[in-house]
């Protein structure tokens, strides 16, 4: 940090003492948008969590989580406000999973506010935990039981990201979320899957149903997590090859790329993909391309639509059609 900066969260430091409750929360906004840089404003920034002023303490926990892991002495503060009453709770709860691992400590407490009455408790607490990881096993089992809570989807969703970044569960759970009332709960859980890889391959039926998702992005996200097991999703070729023939070209690509990845499973494939080699969008034909070269030798049947495919207006396109020759001469 250069001398400007640092003479500047020098002043503003200065300014948290104010006797106006409303120039020290303008204050904690301005040193809260420097970020890490205004990590020097810390041990005053934590003790303005004790204000009278609900605001304040709310706007001190605001600024202490924008700083990062450079706020972690102020975590013992933030957590005893856990047990506080109203929105700051939530703040609290929020700036510890912007400090990050190094607030393992109040994975206990945050673990109980997963039951808070209040939803923004919940959710800030929720994401808290996601962001502090591994360290935050212990809140998994809680964190589970809300991916039914029919109070809200944005809990749902917050909470399966949290599962997912601490420590993935059996797929059963991201497996029910795909029934989810909420196309993103939906993704979410379809991704979740896709990033265990084999060990969710007991969702394969249940991704495979989701490939008809009436939204585009789930159906996408499935088709990519169905690629991402590989060879044990070979019974997924048929409803791939289906969307193949998709309206829209991201859900086009998304089978395309799935059938790449499942690999030498999926001859079945092949005519369908040599087939549409000359869709109309480049993104698509790229995927095709692509496919076949890593269906591998069984695809020899698409050398010759291929090659012509060396001759495409894409540049991309004809890199993706080089590579998948190469592959079948191997």
């Amino acid at each position: 940090m250069g001398l400007e900066a640092r003479a500047t969260v020098r002043d503003l430091t200065d300014l948290l003492k104010d006797e106006n409750g409303q120039v020290r929360q303008v204050d904690m906004w301005a040193l809260g948008r420097m970020g890490p840089e205004a990590r020097a404003a810390v041990p005053a920034l934590t003790e303005l969590l004790k204000d009278g002023n609900s605001l304040v303490g709310e706007a001190a926990a605001e600024a202490l989580g924008k700083i990062g892991p450079g706020a972690k002495a102020a975590i013992p503060a933030l957590t005893g406000l856990l047990k506080k009453d109203g929105h700051l709770r939530a703040n609290a709860a929020w700036a510890l999973g912007k400090i990050g691992p190094e607030a393992r400590v109040a994975v206990p407490i945050l673990t109980e506010l997963l039951r808070d009455e209040s939803e923004s408790v919940r959710e800030a607490a929720a994401g808290a935990l996601g962001r502090i990881g591994p360290d935050a096993r212990g809140a998994v089992p809680a964190l589970t039981e809300l991916l039914t809570d029919s109070r809200s989807w944005v809990i749902r969703h917050i909470a399966a990201e949290a599962i997912g970044k601490i420590s993935p569960p059996g797929a059963a759970a991201f497996t029910r979320l795909l029934k989810d009332e909420t196309w993103r709960n939906r993704r979410t859980a379809a991704t979740a899957l896709g990033k265990m890889g084999r060990e969710a391959r007991a969702s394969i039926p249940a991704l495979t149903e989701s490939l008809k998702d009436e939204a585009e992005a789930v159906g996408c996200a499935a088709a990519q997590a169905l690629g991402q097991m590989g060879p044990d999703a070979g019974t997924a070729v048929p409803a791939l090859v289906e969307l193949l023939r998709d309206k829209r070209w991201p859900t086009r690509e998304a089978a395309a790329s799935a059938l790449g990845n499942i690999g030498p499973e999926a001859e079945s494939a092949v005519p369908a993909l040599t087939g549409l080699l000359k869709d109309k969008d480049w993104q698509v034909r790229r995927a095709l391309a692509s496919a076949l070269g890593r269906v591998g030798p069984k695809a020899d049947i698409a050398a010759h639509a291929l090659r012509e495919l060396l001759n495409d207006e894409d540049d991309r396109v004809r890199q993706a059609a080089r590579s998948a020759l190469g592959r079948a001469k191997e």
